[in-house]
């Protein structure tokens, strides 16, 4: 392997190497000049991707764009934000110290956030309202609206730490849908966010419910971009077809998540992020644990929504 590294880095340095003694020895070693292709080279229409690099650069941007949505920026702000990638590839001089301004990006950020959330709270308080006059509606003091649709067949209701097998449909205020169960979700009480916490306990197997979550209960000012906005009321409609009870005297929500029990890719992009911060660092505690003979994780464990 280090003979065939040997040959390659040869390869590669002996056009250098032509090049130095060209200019050392003059005109006499110089090879002959290559033919310039002056032929222009097409230009892309706007709006056109017409190569592969071009798709990852505009995905490049696509992916910077919508990180910034954070920020809502004005047109005036986005011309801005523009100056600074332009300064910042071409490698100009910056028109401020980076250090003393770089730090308040994530102030600006907050700030922004705050009144974005604000603003989709205020637009879904109507839904919310609507929502809590309907017949059967039930209000909790937390602020979940909770309408069971079908009474359950199941003998309890699931408490922090079962294990349950849910069909749902997530939608925003206007109606557009976020996310959707295409088959059976399995997850355990109390990962999930605050509004599923609650309702869960709420019904028997075999209930069907229409619930409303403040942004509160969901994934307050923050969201879950790029689908769910900060400040953002949720509303589901939960099928429970399973309980499965929780091990005697485990972690409440999060026990027997790590190991083989594995995760539902679909469960995480719902789960409470403070939730899955917690997860993550159980999981790594239980790998140091493995690794130090230590009995391995529940294999028996749920998982998240």
């Amino acid at each position: 392997m280090r003979f065939r590294s040997a040959v390659a880095l040869a390869a590669l340095l002996a056009p250098l190497a032509l090049v130095a003694a060209c200019d050392k020895f003059g005109d006499k070693a110089k090879p002959t000049a290559m033919p310039v292709d002056t032929k222009p080279k097409p230009v892309a229409a706007p709006g056109e991707l017409p190569t592969d690099e071009a798709k990852t650069f505009y995905a490049l941007g696509l992916d910077v764009g919508q990180n910034l949505k954070i920020f809502s920026p004005t047109p005036e702000e986005v011309a801005f934000i523009l100056q600074g990638f332009r300064d910042g590839i071409a490698g100009a001089t910056p028109r401020l110290e980076l250090l003393e301004w770089g730090p308040k990006i994530s102030v600006l950020a907050q700030a922004r956030q705050k009144v974005t959330a604000d603003k989709a709270k205020e637009g879904s308080a109507p839904a919310l309202e609507l929502l809590a006059k309907s017949n059967g509606a039930k209000k909790t003091p937390t602020g979940l609206i909770f309408i069971e649709e079908k009474a359950g067949t199941g003998a309890t209701a699931p408490k922090t730490g079962d294990r349950v097998k849910v069909n749902y449909k997530g939608t925003l205020a206007d109606g557009a849908v976020f996310d959707e169960s295409k088959q059976p979700v399995e997850f355990v009480v109390g990962s999930v966010v605050p509004c599923w916490n609650e309702a869960l306990t709420m019904m028997k197997p075999g209930a069907s419910a229409n619930i409303g979550c403040p942004s509160e209960l969901g994934y307050g000012d923050r969201g879950a971009p790029p689908k769910i906005p900060g400040g953002a009321a949720l509303f589901f409609h939960i099928d429970l077809l399973e309980v499965t009870p929780g091990a005697p005297g485990g972690a409440g929500g999060m026990g027997g998540m790590g190991g083989g029990g594995g995760m539902d890719p679909r469960a995480l992009q719902n789960m409470d992020p403070r939730m899955l911060q917690q997860l993550q660092e159980q999981m790594r505690q239980q790998q140091q644990q493995q690794g130090a003979g230590g009995a391995p994780a529940s294999q028996s464990g749920g998982k998240g929504h």
